[in-house]
C-alpha cells in the first residue's frame, strides 16, 4: 500500500550524512569491470562393480548412471551428496573397498564471469545518524529508512513506475526527510587534517 505524505509547511530539516572514516578501503580491483566468481562445486566418482563400502545410495552419494565396460564390469558412475573434505578422501585412501572397486574421484567447481560496471576506488559506509520524520516527526535512525515504489498510470506493464528510497519506518511516507551524502574524496581531506 503505498501512503503519498507530503511534508507539511513546518521547516525541512536537511541531514548531511558523513561517511564513517573507520569503514573506508581501498579496493584492489578498482577499475576493473569484469570479476570471476567461482560457483558451485561438486564432485563425481565411478567405480567398477559395487559402490565401496564408505559410500551408502542416497545418503552421501547419488548414483547417475550404469554401464559395462570391455571387460564386462560393471561400472558405476555418481555424484557425491555433501562436502568433499581432506578427512574423506583420506579415509578413501585406507579403504579396501575403495581399492577393490577402482574408485575414482574427480572435483569440479564452476566459475562464472560477470560484467559490471568499474569497481570505484574506495568502499565505504556512511554513519548512521538519528534523523526525524518532516511528515510525523518521529525519530530514527538512517538505516531504518525504507523504500517504496508504485506505478503510475495504470499496471507495471504499461505505466511509469515512481521509486522513492525516503520512506519513513513510521508512518510510511515518501520523501520524509532531505538528505545530503559526503563524497569519498571530502571524506578523505577531512580525514588527512
Amino acid at each position: 500500500m503505498v501512503n503519498l505524505f507530503f511534508a507539511k509547511k513546518n521547516k525541512i530539516m536537511k541531514y548531511f550524512i558523513k561517511i564513517d572514516g573507520r569503514t573506508i578501503k581501498k579496493n584492489k580491483d578498482a577499475g576493473l569491470t569484469v570479476s570471476d566468481y567461482q560457483g558451485l562445486k561438486s564432485c563425481t566418482f565411478s567405480c567398477i562393480n559395487k559402490l565401496p563400502d564408505l559410500l551408502i545410495e542416497g545418503e552421501n552419494c547419488f548414483i547417475t548412471e550404469y554401464s559395462i565396460d570391455s571387460n564386462n564390469n560393471k561400472i558405476i558412475s555418481g555424484v557425491l551428496n555433501g562436502e568433499v573434505t581432506i578427512d574423506f578422501i583420506d579415509e578413501c585412501k585406507k579403504n579396501d573397498s575403495v581399492k577393490e572397486t577402482k574408485f575414482e574421484l574427480e572435483l569440479h567447481q564452476e566459475s562464472r564471469r560477470i560484467e559490471h560496471f568499474p569497481i570505484p576506488e574506495y568502499s565505504f559506509e556512511y554513519c548512521n545518524v538519528l534523523i526525524k520524520c518532516n511528515n510525523c516527526n518521529n525519530e530514527f535512525y538512517i538505516n531504518d529508512l525504507t523504500s517504496d515504489f508504485y506505478f503510475e498510470g495504470g499496471c507495471e506493464c504499461c505505466g511509469n513506475s515512481v521509486y522513492n528510497y525516503k520512506v519513513c519506518p513510521r508512518c510510511d511516507g515518501w520523501d520524509c526527510c532531505e538528505l545530503e551524502y559526503e563524497e569519498i574524496e571530502d571524506a578523505i581531506k577531512r580525514l588527512k587534517k
